[in-house]
């Protein structure tokens, strides 16, 4: 997943343990091909940050995490992702990893996405297997009912990713076999119908990854593109342009798998370049005047990425195969805090953020798919994969 999920900043309060002295927590999933295992970092402040804590172990694979705030705290939903049936989940509360409560995510299959509503009561999933936006009260962790699934003309629908503001967004591909048509962004202003009403055919670049928002309300996409050629994508008021790319860049950055932003209209991304069966994955930082700087350029040969931010330490988290590695932002500086190398490959990561992270959700999207209207914007894409987790 994983993008930074989308906190109230009411719930996070009241999550951030009983001292209050945490000021964001990372979660991570590890497997060896045969087992997993459920990992903790706790970042107390950008001069404070501990070491890497296995919490639960002895899982199974095809693990996602995921972390938001409810109604009393924070909660981490680790789910079992399944290629084709619904997907089971276990719910924890920080800091009491020896119990849980087992759920059944019913109309997921293959989670690939996972956000809160703004005020916590409401989880909505992105799922693969049957292109669908579905969501669960976080009360019971059952469906409530409100489920959206893509039915296109041609092909069959994969759901990628969700964000919650105050719209619920969701994003889909479209294929045929192992070839992608297209992907539709979905907002939800009201409660979700077979109704769909276009808005436009702009095109955007093909093989999307992943999405997040920008302070003004923009979204963007990141694209793993054709032939290694990826970029990212600006979605704004049903216009796409490129924002990133060979073409507006000058330069190749090869696939982006993950992006966030960094509150101020600014982005991270990861370049997963192969050229000559050289493999090349760097960390870049963009910026609003359109200048691009490398931030890290040894990522290793994995993978695997995700990328999330913390606003309240202004910090970059970054995963990246055997490694999860924290940078603070400082205006024009980009320094790296910690790099710790974790022993099995991590496979999934969430950040729960501080009161006052750009990314809480905005509470008007609790109701999202409750009442009022459905719009699709057309984002063509010609070879869209499966989403690297």
């Amino acid at each position: 997943m994983r993008k930074s999920f989308l906190v109230s900043a009411a719930a996070l309060l009241c999550a951030l343990f009983a001292g209050g002295t945490a000021a964001a927590d990372v979660f991570y999933t590890t497997e060896n091909g045969t087992a997993g295992t459920l990992g903790t970092i706790v970042i107390r402040s950008a001069e404070s940050i501990d070491s890497p804590v296995t919490v639960v172990s002895g899982l199974g694979t095809s693990l996602d995490v995921s972390a938001f705030g409810v109604d009393g705290g924070t909660r981490v939903l680790l789910t079992h992702r399944s290629a084709d049936s619904n997907d089971t989940a276990a719910v924890y509360t920080p800091g009491t990893w020896t119990s849980s409560t087992d759920c059944v995510l019913t109309g997921t299959t293959n989670l690939h996405g996972a956000t809160n509503s703004g005020n916590g009561r409401s989880l909505y999933t992105a799922s693969w297997g049957n292109g669908s936006i579905v969501e669960y009260a976080t009360s019971t962790f059952t469906a409530t009912g409100n489920k959206y699934t893509y039915t296109p003309s041609n092909g069959t629908a994969r759901g990628v990713d969700v964000l919650s503001g105050s719209s619920v967004f969701g994003l889909f591909s479209v294929q045929s076999g192992d070839t992608g048509l297209a992907s539709r962004v979905v907002w939800m202003d009201g409660q979700i119908s077979d109704k769909v009403q276009g808005f436009g055919g702009t095109d955007a670049s093909p093989n999307a990854s992943e999405m997040t928002f920008l302070s003004d309300g923009r979204i963007a996409i990141a694209y793993l593109g054709n032939g290694g050629k990826g970029g990212i994508d600006l979605l704004n008021r049903g216009a796409v342009s490129s924002l990133i790319s060979a073409d507006v860049s000058g330069d190749q950055y090869g696939e982006v798998p993950t992006l966030c932003s960094d509150g101020d209209n600014g982005l991270y991304f990861v370049s997963h370049n192969v050229s000559n069966d050289v493999t090349t994955n760097a960390l870049y930082r963009w910026k609003q005047d359109n200048t691009f700087t490398a931030i890290s350029g040894d990522l290793g040969s994995g993978s695997f990425f995700r990328l999330a931010w913390d606003d309240s330490n202004k910090l970059v988290v970054l995963a990246a195969s055997n490694r999860i590695a924290i940078f603070r932002v400082e205006d024009e500086e980009v320094k790296q805090l910690r790099s710790f190398e974790i022993t099995r490959p991590v496979t999934s990561m969430a950040l729960t953020a501080a009161a006052g992270s750009s990314d809480s959700s905005s509470s008007s999207g609790c109701s999202a798919l409750a009442a009022g209207s459905l719009v699709l914007l057309l984002l063509p894409l010609t070879a869209l994969g499966r989403r690297k987790r």
